[in-house]
């Protein structure tokens, strides 16, 4: 990756979705290679650590804290603690898109209300719920009153 990143130094988007394993390494990694990037897709990592999403706390932040210009993020299927989640809408101040289809149940709902809370950037949010009607639900949709599009599935 450092090779590559050697290459395209203005590599604005890159896709890691479904890659066999994804460690804090790799997530370093992509933070000093390309910080230039608007578009990161970390979804689905085959053998990502489910069981210790806080396992990726460290990696996670180097990411929030280098890619300054990151608007669209895709975390489905990506393991990370309530913490980690709040910590990189907190860092990402121009993040306007995030996508989490099958996200980390580490991530609870008031996570989720407290991270919308603090990135009034936010356009899209897009994640798989329960029962969008169950009184839990109901708060996220009234923390999300400035989000254009707001889906849950």
């Amino acid at each position: 990756m450092q090779a590559f990143s050697q290459n395209i130094t203005t590599l604005t988007s890159l896709t890691c979705s479904i890659i066999d394993s994804l460690n804090n390494c790799d997530l370093f990694l992509i933070a000093e290679c390309f910080p230039l990037l608007q578009e990161l897709d970390l979804s689905n990592p085959l053998n990502c650590q489910s069981s210790y999403p806080a396992c990726l706390d460290d990696g996670v932040e180097a990411l929030s804290l280098a890619l300054i210009k990151l608007r669209k993020v895709n975390l489905s299927g990506f393991y990370m603690s309530n913490q980690s989640f709040f910590n990189f809408l907190n860092n990402c101040k121009l993040l306007e898109d995030v996508v989490m289809f099958k996200y980390s149940y580490d991530i609870t709902n008031a996570g989720l209300a407290s991270a919308l809370r603090d990135r009034p950037t936010l356009r899209s949010l897009s994640i798989s719920c329960g029962n969008p009607l169950h009184q839990e639900y109901r708060k996220l949709f009234a923390t999300a009153h400035f989000i254009d599009s707001l889906v849950f599935i």
